[in-house]
């Protein structure tokens, strides 16, 4: 009995994520194990997104081309699930534009934009910026005037930390990656 009580504890800690340990798949960003500021100038770690899906961009607020159209397209992917699932997803924005960006800087952005508080915006030095961006494929580099060229990636990330679905440019649909979304919403 005492075993078959200490197998059932030893399964309910592992399944439910009450170990000290954190066992990520492998692919999981939640290995990218280095800590950001967020725009309320808070430490923030890509392992807090777990247990929610994630959608999350690269982009910069200085930005009057792409960047404005990325986030367009996140809030129709926002606007295109229903208001119960819309508190079980986080939307996530990592600026390209580590000196510029601060977290004073993309509070007032948000401000600006109207965002609401499911986005976090996130600041990071330019070390941590490209190991993100070569994880989730996305390609940039200042242009030497203060912009930057860079991919447009939407990324949906699993409650593990695992990306799901991508939209690699501006002109593909929304409806692919809203479905995975959704599909991924309604198995909680």
């Amino acid at each position: 009995m005492k075993v078959l009580l200490f197998l059932i504890l030893i399964t309910f800690y592992t399944e439910t994520g009450f170990t000290d340990e954190k066992k990520w798949p492998e692919m999981s960003l939640f290995h990218l194990d280095e800590a950001w500021k967020n725009e309320e100038s808070v430490e923030f770690r890509f392992d807090q997104l777990a247990g929610k899906p994630a959608l999350l961009i690269m982009a910069y607020t200085s930005c009057q081309h792409t960047c404005p159209i990325i986030i367009s397209k996140v809030l129709k992917i926002w606007d295109d699930i229903s208001e119960n699932q819309k508190n079980q997803i986080h939307l996530v924005l990592v600026s390209f534009d580590s000196e510029r960006d601060t977290p004073e800087n993309l509070k007032k952005y948000k401000k600006k934009r109207g965002l609401s508080d499911q986005w976090i915006l996130l600041n990071g030095d330019a070390k941590k910026v490209r190991k993100l961006a070569v994880t989730l494929g996305v390609s940039y580099k200042p242009d030497g005037q203060g912009d930057f060229s860079h991919s447009n990636v939407i990324s949906l990330i699993d409650k593990k930390g695992i990306v799901v679905n991508q939209i690699m440019d501006l002109g593909k649909p929304t409806e692919p990656l809203t479905k995975k979304l959704k599909e991924i919403l309604n198995s909680f």
